[in-house]
């Protein structure tokens, strides 16, 4: 559909296929996601925030199925707080972040 690809770090594989799902929603009805905006009641009733992943190397499958000039975005999920990793969230090291934070 010439959208970007959605990733999602740290998430069982229901949480992330929740998610994903929910994202793809909001993409079919809102457009799709830019890097720095935050979609809300997405994770639960907390938002995600998206960032823009500029290499694209770290997702090797979706490179293999889409080709190498892929663009992709990961969806940042929050702590039960809804703090993100950069505001000093209580999670640790729980969430791989793919890019730097988008604001």
């Amino acid at each position: 559909h010439g959208l970007p690809e959605l990733a999602v770090q740290g998430l069982t594989g229901s949480r992330a296929k929740d998610l994903l799902t929910t994202a793809a929603e909001y993409t079919i009805t809102h457009g799709e996601p830019l890097g720095g905006q935050r979609i809300d009641n997405t994770f639960g009733e907390l938002a995600v925030a998206v960032i823009d992943i500029d290499d694209t190397t770290v997702l090797p499958e979706a490179r293999e199925i889409y080709g190498p000039l892929i663009t992709a975005r990961q969806l940042i999920w929050p702590d039960p707080q809804g703090l993100m990793p950069w505001q000093g969230w209580s999670l640790g090291d729980a969430q791989e972040m793919l890019a730097g934070p988008p604001f």
